[in-house]
């Protein structure tokens, strides 16, 4: 289609507010909570944003030639405020249009397809499929991944029941295995490669990411055996060291369970940065007093 044929409509996570000051208006996007300010010359055109589906851009141009506005389309479209209305359409009617439509907050309409198909052939390892890694591979597989490897050794006792994706009937099984017929169920076109390596050391990591004959695009560690500190250590220098994006997570003493980091290898601070950072804020009746040995049993 001629780009002047196109039509936009104000996309549905964006809000446009006024301000005291009649010439400024808010654009405010709901998903991701940003907001931005625009100046604009007649408050005419945020009437024209809020109709854009009704014209194309070539009969906008007609209607607005005292104004820029092709330039004035083209910021709104490329910072996310305006979307491409025949892309919405076919946006509208796919499965995972609520997550293609958070990622189109943050680049154009016409790309958040291709993201979103990046995402979903992504391959995720997941070291720890207890309390925090089942939850969070069946949140990855509900939002579209389709590539798992899931690392653990243990199998399902009573006592994970009360925080873990697991059910009375998976007791006695291996978690790795209980998880991967979760996520089957969840997802028919999920692929899982199941793996009950106990990971101790980097040449472990190495092992277990070569072991499934996948490139890894990502690696979540949820693994808090012996600590979380020491997992996080050689998982992270292994993946420095290979270029893959990680997330630093687990378990704290059976206390806290939490997502922390992303560490993107030459583009984010690294694991030894963080733990530089953080140790410079421990408080002074705490210096000296990280457990190494914990009891899983409780």
């Amino acid at each position: 289609m001629n780009n002047q044929e196109r039509r936009y409509r104000l996309r549905p996570s964006v809000s446009i507010i006024p301000t005291e000051d009649v010439s400024v208006w808010e654009f405010f996007q709901s998903n991701t909570r940003r907001v931005t300010r625009f100046k604009v010359a007649d408050s005419i055109l945020i009437d024209m944003v809020q109709q854009l589906n009704q014209a194309t851009l070539n009969e906008l141009k007609e209607k607005f030639s005292n104004f820029p506005i092709e330039k004035f389309i083209n910021h709104l479209y490329e910072n996310g405020f305006i979307e491409d209305y025949d892309i919405a359409q076919k946006i509208n009617n796919h499965p995972f249009n609520r997550i293609i439509n958070f990622i189109a907050d943050y680049l154009p309409t016409h790309e958040s397809i291709q993201k979103f198909d990046k995402i979903q052939n992504s391959h995720v390892v997941i070291i720890g499929c207890g309390a925090i890694g089942s939850w969070v591979s069946q949140l990855l597989c509900q939002n579209g991944v389709t590539s798992f490897t899931l690392c653990d050794p243990d199998v399902v006792k009573r006592g994970n029941l009360n925080r873990s994706l697991f059910f009375y009937n998976d007791i006695g099984k291996k978690k790795i295995i209980s998880l991967s017929e979760t996520l089957e169920r969840a997802n028919k076109n999920v692929n899982v490669f199941c793996s009950d390596l106990l990971i101790t050391c980097e040449k472990d990591v190495h092992d277990l990411l070569e072991s499934s004959g996948k490139i890894a695009n990502l690696v979540i560690n949820c693994s808090d055996f012996p600590n979380v500190d020491t997992t996080s250590e050689f998982i992270s220098n292994v993946c420095m060291e290979t270029r893959i994006p990680h997330i630093i997570s687990g378990g704290y003493n059976l206390h806290l369970s939490l997502i922390v980091p992303t560490i993107i290898p030459g583009k984010s601070a690294c694991f030894h940065c963080i733990q530089s950072g953080l140790e410079k804020e421990i408080p002074v009746n705490f210096i000296n007093k990280k457990s190494y040995i914990e009891n899983r049993e409780i």
